[in-house]
């Protein structure tokens, strides 16, 4: 609620905007727009060629969309609470948040909260190298090296 305005460029208010996206094996993408009476979530599974499935509404000004930001925020722990998927992606995930960001027309922060390996079929995926085997010799180097230049 208090986000920084830029007063060296003369602003008063902020022209900051936000937008949210969550995922597992699939990107769903919010439209938050305040012209709505509640948050709509659309979801895309084509994670080989991600695309933003809308142009308005997912970047919004926080203070003209507050309610539905915070309906959302509300909603979120429920719409995911019996979910078994245990295989996430992440790749997509960042080429979609870039792809936003380009069908806003501005730039920005892609903040990404991710709590396991990207092991689902999609760009980007990795592959578990957990081998404690490997600590203190020679293949340790291997372990410890990138897996690929995806996320470069």
């Amino acid at each position: 609620r208090s986000l920084p305005v830029d007063t060296a460029a003369g602003h008063t208010k902020t022209n900051m905007k936000v937008g949210f996206m969550t995922y597992d094996k699939s990107i769903h993408f919010y439209n938050i727009s305040p012209r709505l009476a509640q948050p709509q979530q659309l979801a895309v599974g084509d994670v080989e060629d991600v695309f933003v499935p809308m142009a308005e509404g997912l970047m919004v000004d926080v203070s003209e969309a507050e309610a539905n930001i915070d309906s959302l925020m509300e909603q979120l722990p429920a719409l995911f609470s019996e979910t078994r998927e245990t295989e996430t992606i992440l790749g997509p995930v960042v080429q979609a948040g870039k792809e936003a960001f380009r069908a806003a027309g501005c730039c920005g922060k892609l903040i990404v909260f991710h709590h396991n390996l990207p092991v689902a079929e999609a760009p980007g995926k990795l592959k578990n190298r957990d081998d404690r085997k490997c600590l203190g010799t020679d293949r340790e180097k291997q372990v410890l090296t990138p897996q690929t230049k995806f996320y470069n």
